[in-house]
């Protein structure tokens, strides 16, 4: 009986040891700095392969970001839905009055995926075209089926360069539904 109160609580102890490193390193992004006036320029790169149902959240995110310099690349890799002529009568839209902007949406261009060649997978092969064609001095690379709120871009790129990241990965918050997906 000693054995098992021993037991029950270093779990304890190592679960609440295990939090509160969490809190460290999953630290949230600063907010944003409204008073700055020279952000580097984003290649905001998006691979996706038979998204048209989820991808048009995400775009419309990326679209209303709080931030000056940046372009969105969306890679179609060869879907076999309307991804692709989704996308690109997104990218035709005028942006909202809200933005500032007029006329099309220039930040969002759509390529098509290449060929799958011989050693390379689906995904990484669509991120390394991405790269190829970006011009930004930071890279995002995020999937489709993901929602941004408008300050992501300024908090994401501060905390970078606050931390001297040379790679950043940031973990969203997982919109669960069944006591599975919040169990995982």
């Amino acid at each position: 009986m000693l054995l098992l109160a021993c037991y029950w609580w270093l779990l304890c102890a190592w679960l609440v040891f295990c939090a509160w490193e969490n809190t460290r390193a999953f630290a949230k992004p600063p907010l944003p700095d409204p008073g700055r006036s020279r952000w580097p320029d984003v290649s905001i790169l998006i691979p996706a392969r038979n998204e048209e149902q989820r991808i048009k959240p995400c775009l419309e995110g990326m679209l209303k970001q709080d931030y000056p310099r940046y372009e969105i690349l969306v890679l179609d890799d060869r879907s076999t839905d309307g991804t692709f002529n989704l996308v690109k009568a997104i990218g035709r839209r005028k942006p909202s009055m809200r933005s500032g902007r007029r006329g099309r949406a220039p930040r969002l261009k759509v390529l098509k995926g290449k060929e799958l060649p011989a050693g390379w997978r689906g995904k990484p092969w669509a991120c390394h075209q991405l790269a190829g064609k970006a011009r930004g001095e930071w890279l995002l690379f995020t999937d489709a089926d993901t929602w941004h709120m408008p300050e992501m871009l300024q908090r994401t790129v501060r905390m970078a360069e606050e931390r001297g990241a040379d790679v950043l990965t940031l973990l969203t918050r997982q919109v669960t539904r069944s006591w599975m997906e919040i169990l995982v």
